[in-house]
């Protein structure tokens, strides 16, 4: 009898284990709200380059990533992001993100200082009158898109 009960144990045991393994983990909230990340490169190769990313906060597939810079557009469909390498010191920047029925949105008019003199990496201006102005200490600037309610 006693085997029996420890045997049983054992089984119970290895079947919520193996119930655990194929259950998928949940996702944190917000996880595939896409944001913007902006950086600058220093290479010699590319001095003062402003580097744009567009990506979710975990590995999110979308069903378009669109990215305008000025009036080059880049869009990408079924992707997990898009990276876009510029040497304009101030640009229009036009993110439209879509994924199932939701589209999320970013629009912002960045102007970039290159040298060591000024206390600003980037300044932001929004469309709404808002402004960000970025230190480089502060880089990576890090920003959610928008939810576009339609």
């Amino acid at each position: 009898m006693k085997k029996a009960l420890v045997l049983i144990t054992i089984v119970l045991i290895m079947g919520v284990a193996f119930v655990g393994c194929n259950t998928e983990r949940p996702r944190p909230p917000a996880y595939d709200i896409p944001k913007i990340v902006m950086d600058y490169s220093i290479q010699e190769a590319s001095p003062n380059e402003t580097v744009i990313f567009i990506r979710g906060i975990e590995d999110v597939m979308y069903d378009r990533l669109f990215l305008e810079v000025n009036n080059e557009t880049i869009e990408k469909i079924n992707a997990f992001s898009i990276e876009y390498n510029t040497n304009l010191t101030q640009f229009d920047l036009n993110v439209d993100v879509f994924r199932q029925e939701t589209r999320y949105n970013f629009n912002a008019t960045v102007e970039t200082f290159e040298n060591d003199e000024v206390i600003y990496r980037f300044n932001i201006k929004y469309f709404d009158g808002r402004e960000d102005n970025i230190r480089p200490g502060n880089l990576p600037f890090v920003r959610s898109l928008n939810k576009i309610e339609e």
